[in-house]
């Protein structure tokens, strides 16, 4: 694929960028919340939503740095 032929995501990045901060900031809510009661596992689950999200999206933006972090955890 040529240069001129590659789709400039950029025109994203400010609702990538916008919807990571709300999902960092979910994920840390969720931290907190299961530090106060460790049997509330569905904020587990609400973590794992947010990072595949955050993953899906990456991936799409060719951020492939963030995408092999996701895979990580």
């Amino acid at each position: 694929m040529s240069d001129k032929d590659k789709i400039d995501f950029s025109m994203f990045l400010d609702d990538y960028l916008n919807d990571a901060r709300e999902g960092f900031q979910t994920i840390n809510n969720a931290l907190l919340a299961l530090e106060k009661d460790h049997s509330q596992t569905e904020h587990l689950d609400e973590i794992f939503r947010v990072v595949h999200t955050l993953k899906s999206s990456s991936t799409m933006l060719e951020f492939f740095s963030i995408v092999e972090l996701a895979h990580i955890g």
